[in-house]
């Protein structure tokens, strides 16, 4: 039963204000029934006579006494000593009542009317805005069984008193029927709550004071949820120990019990959940860039669950990370980077944060996009690397025919690096129709078969024009010398006579052999590699490895010992110790720069050498290389991640007659330029 004293007001001036348009008289048997009274009647007919759920018993000592109908005019009676009408149909009025037909009457409604549509008829025990509670006798599966506290919608009933009636035999709709002093005054109920929150009085319920209360929690043990936050209440569903839940609001009921209400709406008992430990956020995934003006890029990647906030770093490639002063909104996934210059490469990283901590990094590279006439970085295959063009070859017109020097592979194009054509073994003679020099300086021959050869690999074969000589102090010596080339050859006149000193000279008693000199043995840390045994599974991070990704760690130990920095018993593993101690390695293994000195005291990085410039000779690499070196700095000199050896980094030996010796912790070659090419781009100094 729901019946407030707002509720009661508004069916007071209901049906009043109806009363009054119909200038009915009360009549003198009339019931003058407050809300009070009312639900005591209704308790006390659910008593006596007709329990939830029970079984209605046909009346056929009244008049229209059968199934619903018969049950809605017992319980009018039982409260206003009336009832409307012994026809379904309403054909006749009983004393008190007024019929109204149609679905209007619906909005007029008032509690204690019955209503009455189609097959059914019902007693009307509440009305809560557009919800109407009603109590009847339903038929299902052939019985007439009470039920209370039913509800439909106000459109919904309105609908259903609107149709025809289906019982009667008659054309005429549904209706309602209204005692004319059934005006419930209203009184303030003294609610008396149940264990399901409802009070026993007027059946209302508790009103709850919910505020919203957002985390996620743990079952600690097997648990039922309910329908409103009572143990009493019915069970929505039940969850298992152990298990994830997410709470959105928290209510105290009647007993001053905390419960909290889940996302699905349901309620469970405060003391059966643990909050949940916030976890460390998943690393940022689906990192893009977009050109979004001539220097200006939109950065953007996937949002993160239960993130606080995301911190931005970039860097020109091989230089430091820095804060991106571009990112200011902090909670936002994409934001405009700007002051990109032509052709270079950034890097950027993204990480998720949370109250928990920091997520790994998550990176990738852009490359701005040409603009302007294209300032070519050539591979080594003569392809730039940011328009795909190959080099320009300027070919001269050649005309002769060379030797083969050495088994060699012919290629496509002027480059090492490009595809074979085939193969020559020594001393084949090959047709040269043209050369040209590619963007090493190297020059390479092109065949009459369309395809190249190294110079040096081959050499003329010379035209001979020979002049006849013989030897004055060896007359039977006879030989020819080309004039062109300088060639020498005997003739076949020419033999072997073992009588002539010349052809068989006396022996000539020797000298015992020199002692050896043994050149004293190399340092034991200038052969340090990445792939020894005693360091090369040692893990730098993130599954990173000496073995696999320690070309830097192993090249700065070299530096290190070379210097006096350290001994040559600290080896790149003991390196690894130090700086992991001093925060000097990142989570996925990668060296934090500015770390180095304080794991090796005294050990300073200086001011890099950039040498990214494509247009920088390999001479004028070298002589930026010496001045670091003549300083007395030890230098860390890096090989790029775009040339075919992928990402190296070498520790410089010396600087000698032109050419730049290394340690190489990645392979044997120690000529950086005649190993590396034109690649090394980076050269970083330490003063000891």
């Amino acid at each position: 039963m729901k019946i407030t004293k707002r509720l009661a007001a508004v069916a007071l001036f209901i049906c009043i204000s109806l009363s009054a348009l119909t200038g009915l008289i009360t009549p003198a048997n009339a019931a003058n029934v407050d809300t009070a009274e009312f639900n005591s009647k209704l308790a006390s007919f659910k008593a006596e006579k007709y329990a939830h759920n029970s079984i209605y018993q046909n009346n056929p000592s009244l008049t229209g006494g059968y199934e619903c109908f018969g049950y809605a005019n017992e319980l009018a009676i039982y409260i206003w000593d009336s009832y409307p009408t012994k026809s379904m149909s309403a054909a006749g009025v009983n004393d008190g009542w007024s019929i109204t037909y149609g679905g209007a009457a619906v909005d007029n409604l008032c509690v204690g009317d019955v209503v009455r549509y189609w097959y059914h008829s019902i007693f009307i025990t509440g009305i809560d805005g557009d919800t109407i509670y009603y109590c009847h006798a339903n038929s299902p599966a052939g019985t007439n069984r009470v039920t209370y506290d039913n509800s439909v919608s106000r459109s919904n009933l309105k609908k259903r008193v609107s149709g025809r009636l289906l019982s009667e035999g008659t054309d005429k709709s549904g209706w309602v029927a209204h005692y004319m002093d059934s005006a419930i005054s209203a009184t303030t109920c003294e609610h008396e709550y149940s264990n399901k929150g409802i009070c026993a009085l007027c059946g209302e319920a508790y009103a709850l004071n919910a505020s919203a209360d957002t985390f996620s929690a743990t079952t600690l043990k097997q648990i039922n949820l309910k329908s409103s936050p009572y143990a009493a209440q019915t069970t929505v569903r039940t969850l298992k120990s152990g298990m994830s839940v997410s709470i959105v609001a928290s209510a105290l009921n009647h007993y001053g019990n905390k419960w909290y209400k889940t996302s699905a709406g349901d309620w469970l008992y405060s003391s059966d959940v643990a909050k949940q430990k916030p976890k460390l956020p998943q690393a940022p995934s689906g990192l893009s860039a977009k050109q979004d003006k001539s220097d200006t890029a939109s950065i953007s990647w996937n949002a993160v669950n239960g993130v606080a906030y995301y911190e931005v770093q970039y860097r020109r490639s091989g230089i430091n990370w820095k804060a991106d002063s571009d990112y200011k909104t902090k909670t936002a996934t994409s934001y405009i980077s700007t002051g990109l210059a032509d052709y270079d490469s950034y890097d950027y990283r993204v990480r998720a944060v949370n109250a928990a901590g920091y997520s790994p990094w998550s990176e990738f590279t852009y490359t701005k996009p040409m603009k302007k006439e294209c300032e070519h970085r050539f591979d080594d295959k003569g392809v730039c690397s940011f328009c795909g063009k190959s080099y320009s070859l300027t070919l001269t017109n050649e005309a002769f025919q060379a030797k083969i020097l050495k088994d060699i592979n012919l290629k496509t194009l002027p480059y090492a690096a490009q595809t074979t054509t085939r193969r020559l073994t020594k001393d084949t003679v090959v047709t040269i129709v043209a050369s040209a020099v590619n963007h090493y300086d190297n020059k390479w021959y092109k065949t009459a078969d369309g395809d190249w050869l190294y110079s040096e690999d081959v050499a003329a074969v010379c035209q001979h024009q020979f002049k006849s000589y013989s030897e004055e102090k060896h007359p039977h010596y006879i030989y020819r010398i080309c004039g062109l080339c300088g060639f020498k050859e005997t003739t076949e006149d020419t033999t072997y006579r073992s009588e002539c000193t010349t052809c068989n000279p006396p022996a000539i008693p020797t000298k015992p052999p020199a002692p050896e000199v043994v050149a004293p043995s190399a340092p034991a840390y200038q052969m340090w590699k990445n792939s020894d045994s005693r360091w090369s599974s040692v893990s730098l991070g993130g599954g990173a490895t000496i073995g696999g990704s320690g070309g830097l760690v192993v090249s700065l130990a070299i530096a290190m010992a070379d210097c006096g920095a350290t001994s040559e018993s600290y080896t790149p593993a003991d390196l690894v110790t130090s700086l992991k101690a001093v925060g000097g390695l990142t989570s996925s293994g990668s060296l934090v720069w500015d770390k180095v000195s304080s794991a090796v005291p005294g050990f300073e990085e200086q001011t890099n050498v950039n040498m990214k410039s494509s247009s920088l000779s390999i001479e004028q690499k070298v002589n930026l290389i010496r001045q670091a070196v003549d300083k007395g700095y030890q230098v860390i000199v890096q090989i790029p991640d775009s040339s075919p050896w992928g990402l190296r980094y070498v520790a410089v030996d010396r600087v000698e007659n032109g050419t730049v010796y290394m340690f190489d912790p990645n392979g044997s070659g120690t000529n950086l330029f005649a190993t590396y090419g034109n690649y090394p781009n980076v050269a970083v100094p330490y003063a000891y």
